[in-house]
């Protein structure tokens, strides 16, 4: 990570006449249980983003792990392997209209799966479904890829086109009112996987949630998955609920996760969760601290 900082601060004095520049730091901090031992782990995240003019602009953003235990505990989306320091967007990017096209190093999390109800929970397949994480090679959390990437916004309708080394991805998102739906697909040697899901705004604070997903090709870890849930928002507190289901083999099974976030103040941020896998229970507590 400190070689990290030494690039930002580099690419800030390089960039700083010319560009607007924008730093950001984040850090979180978890503490895990399966209540018969105690696993703590550790993401530092830092990126720097330069807007040089006529819609182009530099990126780089890198991350940190660190673990108490190499085994985990608990299934979580900022578990990893420890690395001090690990590139997660390196590149260049052209903007026109609601057009983008980025080139360099990047991570399909990055733009797939940002659903802000699945945000919400700390289960690693609610930022990438295990159809595909489980199954291909593509540069996901913590690891990146090069690649290039093409998106579009327009008014309701989106889409994107992702292409690695390894594969590639494509989505489609349809947004009007309170509601939104994606529909995408992804093909790597040997296989590939498609995938909806969609959220709905139902009441006032009440957000709903569900997708699946399905595996093809020879050799498929994770073949089925879907899940259902929901987040509710009571004042600056979220509250949220999610069960999941996976094909694995010849076997079916089932987990969900039971969480609240609570704010402290405006960078900080208190989330303690309970998830269930099978018969085993689980529970974290996690603090984020944003920049």
């Amino acid at each position: 990570m400190k070689k990290l900082l030494i690039i930002a601060v580099c690419l800030l004095k390089a960039l700083g006449g010319m560009a607007q520049v924008e730093v950001g730091l984040d850090f979180t901090s978890e503490l895990q249980t399966d209540f018969t031992r105690l696993r703590e782990t550790n993401l530092v995240e830092v990126g720097v983003d330069a807007e040089l003019g006529r819609g182009v602009s530099v990126s780089v953003h890198g991350l940190s792990v660190a673990s108490s235990d190499k085994t985990p505990v608990v299934d979580s989306n900022i578990d990893a392997d420890d690395c001090p320091m690990a590139l997660s967007v390196a590149g260049v990017a052209y903007q026109r209209g609601g057009h983008m096209l980025f080139g360099g190093l990047r991570r399909m999390d990055e733009d797939y799966f940002c659903s802000s109800v699945l945000g919400l929970f700390t289960g690693s397949a609610y930022g990438g479904f295990p159809t595909l994480s489980e199954n291909a090679d593509l540069p996901a959390f913590p690891s990146a890829g090069w690649g290039v990437h093409y998106g579009y916004e327009g008014e309701h309708l989106s889409c994107q086109v992702s292409l690695y080394g390894c594969g590639g991805l494509a989505e489609m998102k349809y947004a009007r009112g309170r509601g939104e739906c994606h529909i995408g697909g992804a093909l790597w040697r040997g296989g590939g996987a498609l995938w909806a899901y969609g959220e709905q705004g139902v009441a006032r604070g009440l957000w709903l949630v569900g997708g699946y997903s399905q595996a093809f090709g020879g050799d498929v870890a994770c073949r089925h998955y879907a899940l259902l849930g929901g987040r509710y928002e009571w004042g600056p507190v979220e509250l949220g609920m999610v069960a999941d289901f996976a094909r694995r083999g010849e076997c079916h099974e089932w987990s969900g996760e039971v969480t609240c976030r609570v704010p402290l103040g405006k960078y900080v941020a208190l989330q303690p969760a309970v998830r269930v896998a099978g018969t085993q229970v689980m529970g974290l507590l996690r603090c984020s601290v944003c920049l």
